[in-house]
């Protein structure tokens, strides 16, 4: 009740050629069928009398068509559980292609050709995701075959890092000997020369004794380094981290290369201590020295 169809134009006897009314027979719902010519619907005790179609009818053809559609649809959403890289769609386009080539069901024609265009850009995807997981898994290998081989290297020792400050033989200083309200310092001098490229002093609470390197070749190792200002020229004021003994034999091919020869000292020998004052050691500055020290 309430249902319209649609029936071939040709079919139908439209009247006005004088003839009488068509004579409408009622069928019950589920007893119309069609001849496998396509003739007018007939009832089922007609069609059984008929014989079988020659051919199959165009709904029990539609009816297959839904049914490898169906199929096809479950093939794909069990593929679709799967891992990206581990689905397989072309046994599933192989199924579809004959029903993209067949012409008698436009509309499974058009479903077959969407469904294998959408898949193969699935397999395309696929196949893109591989090859980066292959690219990651190959420049993996490299980094660690590369780390292996640089481990392999062995860095060539450097030479070892020069931090000392100057060279020399320590001697006494006859102007910083520690009385009179006078630092106690030494000097450090040239070999040979005597002259005073420096002047250490050593921390009250140090065990070194610069004594105990009297005429040896030595390199002092300093925690601070400043300038004197009572003396002429200026020079180094070191204090001793370290006093180390250096090779005697080297000491004139060091000093030469390393010590350059120092400024000349212009001395007062009217304010310096006549008896104390040892060779090469510079002048105080008179305008910073106390009378009573010069002439101790």
């Amino acid at each position: 009740a309430g249902a319209a169809l649609w029936i071939k134009a040709d079919l139908v006897d439209r009247g006005g050629r004088g003839e009488s009314e068509p004579k409408i027979e009622k069928v019950k719902p589920g007893e119309l069928a069609l001849s496998g010519a396509g003739m007018p619907a007939t009832r089922p005790a007609d069609a059984a009398k008929a014989g079988p179609p020659d051919k199959i009818t165009p709904q029990v053809e539609a009816k297959q068509t839904q049914m490898d559609i169906n199929a096809i649809e479950a093939l794909i959403s069990a593929e679709a559980t799967k891992p990206l890289n581990e689905r397989s769609y072309e046994p599933i386009i192989a199924k579809l292609k004959p029903l993209a080539e067949q012409a008698g069901d436009p509309v499974g024609k058009t479903y077959a050709e969407t469904r294998i265009r959408q898949l193969q850009e699935e397999i395309q995807l696929a196949q893109a995701v591989r090859q980066i997981r292959e690219m990651k898994e190959k420049a993996i290998m490299d980094a660690d075959q590369i780390a292996q081989e640089r481990m392999k290297i062995k860095a060539e020792p450097g030479a070892p890092m020069d931090d000392i400050a100057i060279r020399g033989e320590v001697q006494v200083s006859g102007l910083y000997d520690g009385s009179a309200g006078r630092p106690k310092r030494w000097r450090v001098v040239s070999p040979g020369e005597r002259r005073t490229l420096a002047y250490i002093e050593v921390p009250e609470s140090s065990p070194i004794d610069p004594v105990l390197f009297y005429g040896k070749y030595v390199g002092i190792r300093a925690s601070t380094r400043r300038m004197t200002e009572n003396t002429t020229p200026p020079l180094p004021l070191l204090t001793v981290q370290e006093i180390v003994v250096l090779d005697p034999l080297a000491r004139k091919a060091a000093f030469a290369s390393e010590n350059p020869p120092a400024v000349p000292v212009s001395e007062n020998e009217s304010s310096q201590p006549a008896t104390e004052m040892t060779p090469a050691e510079p002048a105080p500055a008179a305008s910073t020295q106390p009378a009573a020290a010069e002439n101790n």
